[in-house]
């Protein structure tokens, strides 16, 4: 017997108290694109070195616009890093801890209040993803150099 998961179904694990977990969902969304972002990083690393051990490129150390042939590894290692400490120990009942332990107000717009918790979560996961952003982008551009030049 095959068990799916229902949109209702989804929509009562996303919620508590009646009140939908801006915390947990942030949080998914945030591993599932860190984990896209370290296997796009990841593939084009892979078909970087492909395309470096052909036979246009085999033997030299660098491209004639200066680009490095090795030295791909950081920035992949840089965001395998950080996408699994996220993932692996970025827990939502730890960062709703954080943001009811935070919660001074610290923008407040006509109603909405803002507090320093929520301030912080998000700030962690914005500069995160564009941590994970930045090197994702350096290896892409990498690997699109040597590919022009190598193939």
């Amino acid at each position: 017997m095959r068990r799916t998961l229902k949109s209702g179904r989804l929509m009562e694990l996303l919620q508590i108290n009646g009140r939908y977990d801006t915390v947990g969902i942030s949080l998914l969304i945030w591993k599932a694109a860190s984990i896209v972002s370290a296997v796009v990083t990841l593939g084009s690393y892979c078909l970087a070195e492909v395309a470096l051990n052909s036979t246009k490129c085999a033997s030299m150390t660098s491209l004639p616009n200066g680009v490095p042939m090795r030295g791909l590894w950081a920035p992949v290692l840089m965001v395998l890093t950080i996408a699994t400490v996220y993932v692996v120990r970025a827990k939502a009942s730890k960062m709703r801890e954080i943001v009811r332990i935070y919660d001074a107000p610290c923008f407040e717009f006509r109603r909405i209040q803002i507090t320093l918790g929520v301030t912080m979560f998000f700030t962690m996961l914005i500069m995160g993803a564009a941590i994970l952003g930045a090197g994702t982008v350096v290896s892409i551009v990498h690997y699109s150099e040597i590919v022009k030049y190598c193939w």
